[in-house]
């Protein structure tokens, strides 16, 4: 990065709000253990949030 003056893009710390006894919290079923004996019978998800100049867009991946 010196070699071409390249700077790191610093990005501020976010403020995240508690959203303390609002959120579910369930226990870990699968405990890392992905295997199965048959398609169907585990399934996870997951949650990204992405920032564009319009707003928010929430991608939910299963």
């Amino acid at each position: 990065m010196k070699k071409y003056s390249i700077l790191a893009e610093i990005r501020r710390p976010r403020k995240w709000v508690q959203m303390g006894q609002q959120m579910h919290k369930y226990e870990n079923l699968l405990n890392r253990d992905f295997h199965t004996d048959a398609p169907n019978q585990k399934w996870v998800t997951d949650i990204s949030y992405i920032h564009t100049d319009e707003g928010v867009i929430y991608l939910s991946m299963i």
